[in-house]
């Protein structure tokens, strides 16, 4: 990858977490965005402890809130300054519960912490990707996209949202080698998962080892997808071997959906 720039949004953990090490292993030179001075030094020596000195001189840790406007215009005022070849957009997931369960404030603050900080970091990047005629934006969202989850009315809003501002924007950027993709998880092992899975636990009062067991056996595959699983994938989307696919949006599931 010679000396290409990426920046990762919300990687301290989990799926972030797992691509900017693979970027890493790549040769890339990596922003890693955490939400805290706290949490962006506690992934710093993840990252040091998971892949060594090689490093050094390539890793670079930024924080702030997604929820913040004045945090996200400050967030995006870095990006812009790094003129990253490839952005990861990436975000915790908003907040669980059904349409019943969130009020308008609560819906438009979870869906916006997703499209409106997308949007900033979006607009951050656009110009210099088209000066070099080379760019990749790639948006990790969920399986959501796929099929609605009745639990996760405003990710389904926000999720469905973006993925359509993506398409819309490789319509107009192609030319410009400029490809946007998104990248849809499904039940994977993180924090998130266990959180969710928590949350349905609670509900239907038995323990979340039950639940993320029982949502193991209804995927064909019959287990957990793994976090670097959806990392190779991201990696290869921000490849030049990449360069002919955009506008897609790719499941990495183990078969859950099944789309034919």
């Amino acid at each position: 990858m010679g000396n290409k720039v990426a920046v990762v949004l919300s990687s301290s953990r989990g799926l972030g977490f797992a691509v900017v090490c693979d970027l890493l292993v790549k040769g890339y030179s990596v922003y890693s965005h955490a939400s805290s001075p706290e949490s962006a030094s506690r992934a710093k020596k993840r990252f040091r402890e998971k892949l060594g000195s090689s490093i050094e001189g390539r890793l670079f840790l930024f924080h702030g809130d997604l929820y913040s406007k004045d945090d996200v215009q400050s967030l995006a005022e870095k990006i812009r300054q790094a003129e990253p070849d490839v952005l990861i957009l990436n975000s915790g997931g908003p907040r669980a519960g059904g349409w019943n369960e969130l009020d308008l404030k609560t819906f438009r603050c979870e869906v916006g912490m997703i499209t409106d900080s997308a949007h900033e970091f979006i607009d951050a990047v656009l110009t210099p990707m088209k000066d070099r005629m080379w760019g990749r934006v790639v948006n990790i969202s969920s399986i959501g996209l796929f099929k609605p989850i009745p639990s996760l009315a405003a990710s389904n809003a926000a999720r469905a949202h973006l993925h359509g501002l993506m398409v819309g924007m490789s319509n107009e950027y192609a030319k410009f080698n400029i490809t946007f993709n998104t990248v849809c998880p499904g039940i994977i092992l993180t924090d998130r998962q266990i959180g969710l899975a928590q949350y349905d636990a609670d509900k239907e009062n038995v323990d979340y080892e039950t639940v993320l067991e029982k949502k193991a056996q209804s995927i064909p595959s019959k287990r957990i997808g793994k976090p670097e699983e959806l990392a190779s994938l991201v990696g290869f989307l921000a490849s030049e071997q990449a360069s002919y696919i955009t506008a897609q949006k790719i499941a990495v599931d183990g078969g859950m959906t099944g789309v034919f």
